[in-house]
């Protein structure tokens, strides 16, 4: 009776065994989840057909979220231009460069939460530098008295003027005979006799 008793025992004590590690509880580590970004926005907002002036301001915004409540952080990049704020926020304000045709950038901005990421890019349109052209006085009349005159060049428009004179004679002489005048700006030549 002793031996059937110990082998009773024994077997209760394996069923208790057997059945605590049935009911050990497996935890493992949740899985982070990378952040997902909804949108970006540019103000003002561009197109191919609603192009910003050169030289002009955009602030981008996004907006995101982490499934995980991650505190998140950002990084804005550009294909051309520069942003002059908002590094590391949610909001970035860019000034596209000065350009001479119509142009299209890139604007990419990433999402961190210290581990993920994600990215999303959109597209900002740039109108062209349409300079502008004035020169004063638009006639030189030098007559019997005056031997030098002095000439205004101006860029009324946005962009760079590039300019020359070309085809001087031996009898008249000027100070510049060529230059580049950036907007809104104006450069004085004389003309002598």
């Amino acid at each position: 009776m002793k031996k059937i008793f110990s082998i009773l025992s024994f077997l209760a004590f394996i069923s208790i065994l057997a059945l605590f590690q049935s009911c050990k509880e497996e935890t493992t580590a949740p899985q982070n989840k990378a952040p997902e970004i909804l949108n970006i926005s540019g103000n003002p907002n561009t197109s191919s057909s609603n192009r910003l002036p050169y030289g002009g301001l955009i602030t981008f915004a996004v907006t995101a979220t982490d499934p995980d409540k991650d505190p998140l952080t950002f990084i804005w990049e550009c294909s051309g231009g520069s942003f002059v704020d908002g590094q590391g926020t949610s909001s970035a304000k860019w000034q596209s460069p000065n350009v001479q045709t119509e142009a299209s950038y890139a604007i990419s901005v990433t999402a961190s939460d210290g581990a993920l990421t994600s990215k999303k890019t959109i597209t900002a349109y740039v109108a062209a530098a349409i300079p502008g052209l004035n020169v004063y006085p638009s006639n030189l009349n030098f007559g019997a008295t005056i031997d030098t005159i002095a000439i205004k060049i101006f860029n009324t428009g946005t962009g760079f003027i590039d300019w020359g004179i070309q085809n001087l004679s031996n009898w008249m002489s000027v100070s510049k005979s060529s230059g580049t005048i950036a907007n809104p700006s104006d450069t004085s030549v004389s003309s002598s006799l």
